[in-house]
Order: structure tokens, then C-alpha cells, then sequence
């Protein structure tokens, strides 16, 4: 039991823990832990795939109907009202 206790707890530590601190003003310091800077590079992939997927379809009115709101779906399945 102690080692699953320990083995955890460094899992946990490796993840949420401090892999660099980031001095602040006033003698204070902000601690990044690898979740937060796998985060960042995650959001800007996300974000560019969504910005580029909203941009590719409204190439075509036809396909922007209320039942088929992502034109892939139409494209690929044929969903449309018309």
C-alpha cells in the first residue's frame, strides 16, 4: 500500500509539480508545472484547427442549413434539405 501511496504521489508531483519558477515583483514567484505548458501549445493547435474549420464552410451557401450546420457532414453523408 505504502508504494502504490508513494507511486502516485510522484506521478502527481511530476505532472502538478514545479518544473521551473518564474520570479515575480515583491520577492513572490509563479511555479509552471508540465500540465500548464502542454496546455499552451494545445490551445493554439485547437484554436488554429477551429479558425481554419469555421473559414472552410461557408465556401458554399447550399451547405449551411439549419439541419447541416457543418458542411463536412454534408459533403461526406449527403445531409442537406435540398
Amino acid at each position: 500500500m505504502e508504494l502504490i501511496i508513494q507511486l502516485i504521489s510522484t506521478v502527481y508531483n511530476f505532472l502538478w509539480g514545479d518544473l521551473f519558477t518564474i520570479p515575480l515583483p515583491g520577492g513572490g514567484s509563479a511555479g509552471i508545472s508540465l500540465l500548464v505548458l502542454l496546455l499552451i501549445p494545445t490551445w493554439f493547435i485547437i484554436s488554429t484547427f477551429f479558425i481554419f474549420l469555421s473559414i472552410n464552410s461557408f465556401h458554399n451557401p447550399l451547405y449551411d442549413t439549419a439541419i447541416c450546420i457543418p458542411s463536412l457532414l454534408c459533403k461526406t453523408y449527403g445531409f442537406s434539405v435540398f
